[in-house]
């Protein structure tokens, strides 16, 4: 099997695999010194969770203001990995999203899809979550419905600060026993209201370990109910040579377009997104190789 063969597979039948130990201790360690000092800076981000606990902390686009995530994006070889994946030829970076949960941030990530939130078009796209420490479901790993994005089905994004009961984790990874006579309705609140009719999908994860997920898949994560565990991640996103520009919706870069120096790619409707300043070519199958982007 060719290299991340099982990983394709499952990748395409489940919309989520896991890559163990695919990033080096080194750069789990320089990610974290980054993420750690932006969480001091405070910067942009947001806390995306509920008053007199843990933070969620939320931010974008660190790679714009931080030299070690920017080499980690470009050095690191996810590209590669996101190459093979999607079957593109070009590997362009998109965006990066850090979510932090400190110990009693009770919040939930609420069921959603991500390529809503996100002004683009096209198949070869794709995020890879990057856990920076163990990750359970205690800790707020993430959790998957599996098979959720072959439903040809896009759901309106929320709010991710909304103070809601999601449902997440009500059942155990695998479905629980159930009266399947009534079929799924397969939709965001029949999966809160009955995930035992769900297959799910979650893995505990260490750091060098990596899950890649399908942009139309339906994913969340529970609360970190941990006293003294941060669980700290990086989500990447990835785009190959079709994907198109398309913000006839409303989508989550648009707060970017008010921040002072901030590199607005000045696409229109429609066009390929291939701007360098903000979405920088990072991996070639014609040259095996651009900006150093192998795995190792």
């Amino acid at each position: 099997m060719t290299k991340f063969g099982h990983a394709k597979a499952s990748f395409e039948r489940d919309g989520a695999a896991l890559v163990r130990g695919i990033i080096s201790s080194d750069w789990i360690e320089r990610v974290r010194s980054a993420v750690d000092t932006i969480m001091l800076r405070g910067g942009s981000g947001r806390n995306l969770g509920r008053e007199g606990e843990g933070r969620f902390f939320g931010d974008s686009f660190l790679w714009l203001r931080s030299a070690e995530l920017e080499a980690f994006v470009r050095e690191s070889g996810l590209g590669e990995l996101a190459g093979t994946m999607t079957g593109s030829r070009d590997i362009r970076f998109f965006a990066d999203q850090l979510l932090v949960k400190e110990p009693r941030a009770s919040k939930p990530t609420p069921w959603h899809q991500d390529l809503p939130y996100w002004p683009l078009t096209g198949d070869r796209m794709l995020s890879i979550w990057v856990p920076l420490d163990a990750a359970t479901p205690d800790t707020g790993v993430v959790t998957y419905v599996r098979g959720s994005h072959l439903w040809d089905r896009t759901f309106q994004p929320g709010s991710f600060t909304e103070d809601e009961e999601d449902g997440l984790h009500r059942c155990p990874p695998e479905a629980l026993d159930a009266d399947l006579s009534t079929a799924p309705r397969m939709d965001l609140e029949d999966i809160r209201d009955r995930p035992e009719l769900y297959d799910f999908l979650t893995w505990d994860v260490e750091p060098g370990d990596v899950i890649v997920h399908h942009p139309l898949v339906v994913h969340g994560a529970p609360g970190n109910s941990s006293h003294t565990h941060t669980r700290r991640a990086l989500a990447t996103r990835w785009i190959g040579e079709d994907v198109r520009w398309d913000d006839s919706h409303a989508h989550f870069m648009e707060r970017f377009q008010s921040i002072e120096n901030f590199p607005y790619p000045p696409l229109k409707q429609g066009d390929l997104v291939a701007d360098e300043r903000i979405f920088p070519l990072i991996w070639s199958r014609t040259t095996s190789e651009v900006g150093n982007g192998h795995v190792r």
